[in-house]
């Protein structure tokens, strides 16, 4: 599948054909039933499937959302129907940050 589609591009199939989720290019925590690019990639980093050609994009998108100070800009899209222990908006982006490093880890492209 990932010969035949790329997670930036958004292609994939879907069950009704309709648009992509606008969720999708957002880095968010924590997830609920929808997924996002990132978790995609978290999933791949598990699977050890990174190196694979067609996942090369989707890194490179990952670490072009990286900000000047290092970290990456998390979200909560449900954070009025979460728990308040799960934190702020600064708190989401440590999630986010720690997820992204991980990921890029495993790819071999963590920055130092």
């Amino acid at each position: 599948m990932l010969e035949d589609y790329e997670l930036v591009k958004a292609n994939y199939p879907t069950a009704d054909q309709g648009g992509i989720h606008s969720g999708w290019f957002k880095l968010n925590f924590p997830l609920f039933y929808q997924a996002d690019i990132l978790f995609a990639l978290r999933v791949l980093g598990e699977l050890g499937q990174l190196q694979q050609p067609g996942v090369k994009v989707s890194l490179d998108w990952l670490q072009s959302q990286q900000l000047k100070n290092g970290r990456w800009r998390g979200r909560s899209p449900y954070s009025s129907r979460t728990w308040k222990e799960l934190g702020d908006s600064e708190e989401t982006s440590r999630w986010v940050t720690m997820q992204a490093m991980i990921i890029l880890q495993q790819a071999n492209r963590a920055q130092v």
